[in-house]
C-alpha cells in the first residue's frame, strides 16, 4: 500500500496512532500476518474467522510481531485477547530451541485469568508450549506449578497477587521474555499498582512489554507506561460499532435448582485464603447436601479498600433453598468457616489464595 493508502485505511479502521517511528502497515487479512501455519490453520478450522482482522487487531498484531512494545486502547468486545495472543504463541513457538522461555500475562482478577486460559488452549494443544494458569490452589496446585515454572517454556497466566506468591517468583521472572498487561486500568483501580511494579522491575530488560487497556484517560497508566514500555507505539481503536459481546459482570457463578428463599452473605472483606477455602468444591458441597441449599457465587472481587465501580458488586453469596430456615443454617455455617479460616490466615501469616473451581453446588 502506498503512503496514501495506509492513511485511508487507518481513517477507515478508526485508529489514532501515537508515537514510534515507522510503525508497520496495518493488515487486511490474517495471511498477512506472517504467523505460523499452525496459528493461521486454527484461526480457520476453530475460530472461523473468515473475515477480516478487527481493527485494534490489525494494527496491533503488525506492531507486535515487528518485536515493538505496544499500548492498546480499545473498548470491551473489541478483540484484545487474540490482538496479543496470537503474536505471543508465534515468539514462544520461535524461541523455544533458545530455552525455557516465559511468556507472562497479568489480569486483574481470576475470572478474566480463566477467559484469557480458555482463550489460550485452543492454540496451545496444536503446539508444543505449555499454558499454566496461577489459581495458587485450586486446579493447578502450587507445587506442581513452581515444578512446571522451572523447566518448560509456556504461557503463564495471574493475577498480581497470585504472580507474586509463586513460589521461587525471580527466578520465573528472570525468563520472561513477553509481557501483557491485560486491562491495566481496572488493575489500577484495584490498586494493584505496587505489585505490577514490582514484577516489571524483575522481568528481563529485553522483554517485550505490552499494554491493553479499555482507557488511557488513568495517570497511573501513563506512569506505568513510561516505566514499563520503551519507545512503545500506541494505538487506540474508536468504537465503530456495538461490542462484540455486553460489557459483564464477570463472576464465579453456580447456578441454582429450584428454589423459593435467597439468603445473602457478603464476602469480599474477608482474606483470601478463607474465601478459597470455603469456595472449594469440598468444602462448599457438603454444606449444600446437609442443608438441602444452592449456593450461587456472584459479584466479582474488589480489592479493600476500594469501593466498586458503578454497576459493581463486590463479592457475594447467594443461598438458595425452599426454607428460611435451610437458607439461614448454611449462611451461618458459611459465616463460621469464613471467621476460622480468617483466624487462621492471620496467625499463619498467610495472605495469598484464589477462587478457582467453576460449576455448580447444589443438594
Amino acid at each position: 500500500m502506498t503512503p496514501k493508502d495506509v492513511a485511508a485505511y487507518i481513517h477507515q479502521l478508526q485508529l489514532d496512532i501515537v508515537g514510534g517511528n515507522d510503525v508497520p502497515n496495518p493488515i487486511k487479512t490474517w495471511r498477512q500476518f506472517g504467523l505460523p501455519s499452525t496459528l493461521l490453520e486454527t484461526i480457520r478450522t476453530e475460530l472461523k474467522y473468515a473475515k477480516a482482522p478487527l481493527p485494534i487487531q490489525a494494527q496491533a498484531l503488525p506492531v507486535i510481531m515487528s518485536g515493538r512494545d505496544c499500548i492498546a486502547v480499545a473498548n470491551t468486545g473489541s478483540g484484545k485477547i487474540l490482538a496479543f495472543v496470537l503474536p505471543m504463541m508465534a515468539h514462544l513457538m520461535a524461541v523455544r530451541i533458545q530455552g525455557a522461555n516465559i511468556a507472562l500475562v497479568v489480569a486483574p482478577t481470576i475470572d478474566v485469568v480463566h477467559k484469557i486460559y480458555t482463550s489460550l488452549l485452543k492454540f496451545t494443544r496444536f503446539s508444543r508450549v505449555a499454558c499454566l494458569p496461577l489459581y495458587s490452589g485450586g486446579c493447578a496446585d502450587i507445587f506442581k506449578q513452581n515444578s512446571l515454572l522451572k523447566v518448560q517454556t509456556g504461557l503463564v497466566i495471574g493475577t498480581p497477587d497470585t504472580i507474586i506468591s509463586t513460589g521461587e517468583i525471580k527466578s520465573v521472572l528472570a525468563r520472561v521474555t513477553f509481557l501483557v498487561m491485560y486491562q491495566t486500568d481496572r488493575m489500577l483501580d484495584m490498586g494493584f499498582e505496587t505489585r505490577l511494579i514490582s514484577i516489571v522491575s524483575n522481568i528481563r530488560h529485553d522483554c517485550q512489554n505490552l499494554i491493553f487497556s479499555s482507557t488511557f484517560n488513568h495517570d497511573g497508566i501513563r506512569l506505568l507506561a513510561r516505566k514499563v514500555a520503551y519507545k512503545p507505539v500506541e494505538i487506540h481503536a474508536h468504537p465503530m460499532s456495538p461490542p462484540l459481546v455486553e460489557e459483564v459482570n464477570q463472576g464465579i457463578v453456580y447456578h441454582p435448582r429450584d428454589s423459593c428463599y435467597e439468603a445473602q452473605l457478603e464476602i469480599n472483606d474477608f482474606p483470601l485464603l478463607a474465601l478459597g477455602k470455603v469456595i472449594r468444591r469440598e468444602t462448599m458441597s457438603p454444606i449444600c447436601k446437609w442443608t438441602r441449599t444452592t449456593v450461587i457465587v456472584k459479584g466479582q472481587y474488589i480489592q479493600p479498600p476500594f469501593i466498586p465501580h458503578p454497576g459493581e458488586r463486590k463479592l457475594y453469596l447467594s443461598i438458595k433453598a425452599a426454607t428460611e430456615q435451610s437458607a439461614s443454617l448454611a449462611k451461618a455455617e458459611i459465616h463460621r468457616i469464613l471467621q476460622a479460616s480468617s483466624l487462621s490466615s492471620s496467625q499463619n501469616g498467610q495472605h495469598f489464595s484464589q477462587v478457582s473451581e467453576l460449576g455448580s453446588i447444589h443438594a
